[in-house]
């Protein structure tokens, strides 16, 4: 039984996990601009699965003085810790709970560690991102049991759809429920790969997400202002913000302000 059944998940915000069976894909980019745009509806969190190399930290260019292994430390310590003291804040309206800083960090982190922390994300009553590993490890198929709804990142490359079609094969042969998949479709281009079509049709799903090729996403990550707080009316801003609403059942409505300064 999944955490999510342990609850009343009916009346739950989403908890989405990002996914991508290669790196390179843009899942951390998704991951980020999809949390800053629930966000903008109501108090979020996202969480950086990538244990050795995650970049949410550098995608919103905040430094975290807690970080994964130190809120579960903290929890084996005291199962009573209150997360929200241990959060990097975004503004107003985001939390982040960063990766560790170091390999030796990082092993220090259980499945139990994980599960444990992610029942307590989920007791929170917020829209939960977490962003996982490229592949299949251990902490993301936790994520993927766990989530409401799974966003399946790839680009329009053979290679990369390939990669998508194993990594739902996989998932079906654990038997796990892949009606929660939802597709993104990142850089698509006129020029290069494939149409988003043909994805759609070699994957057996419509994308819920179609982000263009853009320098703009990019550069936001690199200025630590995603792509739908630095260009909200870019194609792939309004596909991810749409689809945020979607999860969140949001049809119209004011959207909080992010303007943020990159600390120096």
């Amino acid at each position: 039984m999944c955490i999510r059944d342990r609850l009343d998940s009916a009346h739950l915000p989403p908890v989405v996990a990002v996914v991508s069976p290669k790196g390179g894909s843009g899942k951390t980019a998704v991951a980020s601009n999809l949390a800053l745009a629930f966000a903008q509806r109501m108090p979020s969190v996202i969480v950086d699965l990538d244990m050795y190399s995650g970049d949410v930290e550098w995608a919103f260019g905040v430094q975290p003085t807690y970080r994964i292994h130190d809120v579960a430390r903290r929890l084996r310590e005291d199962s009573s810790t209150e997360l929200e003291g241990m959060f990097t804040s975004r503004g107003a309206y985001l939390s982040l709970l960063c990766s560790p800083d170091s390999h030796i960090a990082a092993d220090a982190v259980s499945g139990l560690d994980m599960a444990t922390i992610t029942q307590r994300l989920i007791e929170l009553n917020r829209p939960v991102v977490l962003d996982t590993s490229p592949g299949m490890s251990d902490f993301t198929l936790d994520a993927i049991e766990a989530a409401s709804r799974i966003v399946l990142v790839t680009t329009t490359d053979v290679a990369s759809v390939q990669a998508a079609r194993k990594l739902i094969d996989t998932m079906q042969a654990l038997r796990l429920d892949t009606a929660r998949v939802a597709l993104a479709v990142n850089r698509f281009n006129s020029r290069t790969g494939l149409d988003v079509a043909d994805v759609e049709h070699r994957l057996g799903y419509a994308a819920s997400m179609r982000i263009p090729e853009s320098r703009h996403v990019a550069e936001g990550l690199n200025a630590g202002r995603p792509i739908v707080e630095s260009h909200p009316d870019s194609q792939a801003a309004t596909s991810i913000l749409g689809f945020a609403d979607s999860l969140l059942g949001v049809t119209l409505g004011k959207r909080f302000n992010f303007w943020w300064k990159r600390p120096v």
